[in-house]
């Protein structure tokens, strides 16, 4: 009697859940989903369908076969479940007779050769699939082999992720050739493999011929410059690449070299990923001089790179001339308050940049200073990431003050910096005064209750700001607490996310 109780309540509960079109359980036990499954064969609707981290395989294969024929859901997501290649048996006869399902999740679920072997099975009468997610699993050239073969005539696939595989150069070449005929697939992604050169360059061959890839992701795979020399000349004439990745390898300046050499005459590509690779002061020489010429890169991410002062001065001249670049992350670097002089110094003249990421930098308040002049008469750049760079008391009212006069400024991070009470106290004025700044970001400093009292008087007066972080300073729970009530209903203040 109790157990037919629970399980209607469960029933109850989850059939409310999909009102939203959308069930997500994490660790769900046997009787949700069992639960789940039954509510599934009454026919709602459901736009998503996420389960992660279960315990048991068994009830996750009865619920896949409760799923046949019922043909509601479009999303599915079967995540750190320990599916394993068996598990996906179920899951593959699913796709060969379901019509409406178009994304699918296997992340992280210990998938090895026999499962992708499945899956190719599954794809070949598949018409409805077109996001596959295989990420963190098993998978080798032995398994890929039947994924490619697949691709070959697959007509629905759009989006393949096999990042943090087992995939190596062989494998890549593989991928290279299916792309050749294939004629759907727009993104691919294969970071944290071990393409290495060699794979990197026969994956690339496919882009002379292929019209439809639009995202390449070869991050972490070992690609050295050598390996970036090989890839240019089949990349540069692509005209549906829009998105390239191609971080956290080991191009070093002469990579990076070859590839602004690309860029000056790409008309296709849109973004463009480089962090992570070592490039120093004669890389960043190279890019400069590309970005004077290109018209169409939008966002470049340098990341964790070698930019030092004398990097980013000589970079910093090209950014006057261009204006198609919306979007620069020159995080994690080596930036001190001379570069950052100069940064400043050329946006001023630069109207497109829209957003600024300075992450992780040596700024201190000198640079906070520079940073404060340009506010103070920037009309273009609406985001701006300052966060973990040693700005104290001082050089945060700089920020301050800039933004009495800034009308552009929308979203601004001073997370992890060094200020307090004295601060944020001018705070109260601007909050009060300006009227563009929506997302306020300053948890992980030293804001004391006084301190978040001056951000309070700001709020009073203030309509704009939707999204307020005050986490990680110095208030005691219930200062937290007295402070979250205060500003409820005027900001929305950020809270510690709960975990999975």
């Amino acid at each position: 009697m109790n157990n037919s109780l629970d399980f209607d309540r469960q029933c109850r509960c989850i059939s409310f859940v999909t009102n939203g079109k959308g069930i997500k359980f994490s660790q769900p036990s046997t009787k949700e989903i069992a639960a789940i499954s039954y509510i599934l064969t009454l026919g709602p609707e459901i736009d998503n369908l996420v389960l992660k981290h279960v315990k048991d395989d068994r009830p996750v294969r009865d619920f896949l076969e409760s799923l046949k024929g019922v043909g509601s859901v479009s999303s599915l997501t079967l995540s750190d479940d320990n599916l394993e290649d068996d598990g996906l048996k179920p899951i593959c006869e699913l796709l060969m007779s379901n019509h409406t399902l178009s994304k699918l999740n296997l992340k992280k679920n210990k998938i090895g050769d026999n499962g992708a072997v499945y899956l190719g099975q599954a794809l070949l009468k598949n018409e409805s699939l077109n996001t596959l997610n295989l990420f963190h699993n098993y998978i080798t050239e032995e398994g890929l082999k039947a994924l490619t073969d697949a691709l070959s005539s697959n007509c629905s696939l759009t989006e393949l992720n096999l990042g943090l595989n087992s995939i190596s150069s062989k494998g890549a070449i593989m991928l290279g050739e299916a792309l050749k005929t294939n004629g759907k697939l727009t993104h691919l992604c294969l970071n944290m493999n071990n393409i290495e050169d060699e794979g990197a360059s026969g994956l690339c061959d496919a882009l002379r011929s292929n019209c439809t890839l639009t995202s390449l992701n070869i991050d972490y795979n070992g690609i050295t410059a050598d390996g970036v020399k090989m890839i240019v000349p089949k990349i540069e004439n692509s005209t549906s690449l829009r998105e390239l990745i191609i971080s956290r390898n080991d191009m070093s300046d002469k990579g990076a070299e070859s590839i602004a050499m690309m860029m000056q005459n790409n008309v296709s590509i849109t973004s463009l990923d480089l962090g992570y690779n070592d490039i120093h002061a004669e890389g960043m020489n190279a890019l400069g001089v590309m970005l004077q010429k290109n018209r169409t890169l939008l966002r470049l991410n340098l990341d964790k790179n070698q930019i030092n002062d004398q990097a980013l001065e000589i970079f910093s001249v090209s950014l006057k001339a261009n204006k198609t670049l919306k979007a620069l992350y020159l995080g994690n670097n080596n930036m001190n308050v001379d570069g950052i002089k100069k940064l400043m110094e050329a946006l001023v003249a630069n109207t497109t940049l829209s957003e600024l990421d300075l992450v992780n930098n040596f700024i201190d308040d000198p640079g906070a200073k520079a940073i404060g002049d340009f506010l103070a008469v920037n009309v273009g750049v609406t985001k701006l990431n300052l966060a973990k760079n040693k700005i104290e008391d001082e050089g945060v009212k700089d920020i301050w003050e800039s933004l009495l006069k800034n009308k552009a400024l929308r979203e601004l991070s001073l997370a992890g910096n060094l200020f307090g009470r004295a601060g944020v106290q001018p705070l109260a004025k601007v909050l009060a005064e300006n009227y563009t700044l929506v997302d306020l970001d300053l948890s992980g400093n030293s804001i004391d209750a006084e301190g978040a009292r001056s951000v309070l008087e700001g709020l009073k007066k203030n309509k704009v700001i939707v999204n307020l972080n005050m986490l990680e300073n110095k208030l005691s729970k219930d200062e937290w607490e007295a402070f979250s009530v205060e500003a409820k209903g005027r900001t929305t203040v950020a809270k510690p996310k709960k975990p999975e």
